[in-house]
């Protein structure tokens, strides 16, 4: 488990600062930023019914939400992480909190959840799934996958996609929470 969750925060470390360093974008594709002519945060009003939204304690978090309240809820982070976004103008941050970690991303001078990444079995989805269940407790809870292959189950509403990475054991490895950005 430990390995696991290590080699997750190294590759995630390495995306970002690779992206953050990275000066020339020529020949790399890039990611389309959200115009604020085309987005407002009216756009992004889903009501929770219809999206996956990550629980912790009394806290509800949601992507493309305002972020401010959600991290006062949440109380002091354990770890803070933050670098140039390569898809947004301002930066991207993460906020981690042991077992699970907050992305966020800037939009006109505010902050919004971009993502959520679950590091350990202590927590679990709104829907009851954990780290190390089984692939067939996910498509019990889920049904089938919108997207993925044998390894990966992506299941994406209008604003939030939920992956489940799997081991060879068909385990679930890892849970994330990524904000739909575009088209």
């Amino acid at each position: 488990m430990k390995k696991t969750m290590g080699l997750m925060m190294v590759l995630l470390m390495f995306a970002l600062t690779a992206c953050a360093q990275n000066d020339s974008n020529e020949g790399l594709p890039v990611a389309q930023p959200i115009e604020a002519e085309t987005a407002t945060e009216s756009d992004l009003i889903v009501s929770e019914d219809e999206t996956f939204v990550f629980e912790v304690g009394d806290v509800r978090i949601k992507m493309h939400e305002k972020a401010n309240p959600i991290l006062e809820a949440l109380g002091d982070e354990d770890t803070f992480f933050e670098a140039e976004s390569c898809a947004f103008q301002g930066k991207d941050r993460m906020y981690g909190y042991g077992s699970y970690e907050v992305i966020t991303y800037e939009l006109e001078g505010e902050e919004y959840v971009l993502g959520v990444v679950l590091y350990d079995d202590t927590v679990k989805t709104k829907e009851g799934l954990r780290l190390f269940e089984d692939k067939e407790k996910v498509l019990s809870l889920y049904g089938t996958p919108q997207s993925g292959n044998d390894k990966l189950l992506v299941y994406e509403d209008e604003i939030t996609s939920i992956s489940f990475v799997l081991n060879d054991a068909n385990q679930v490895v890892s849970i994330e929470y990524n904000a739909v950005i575009g088209d």
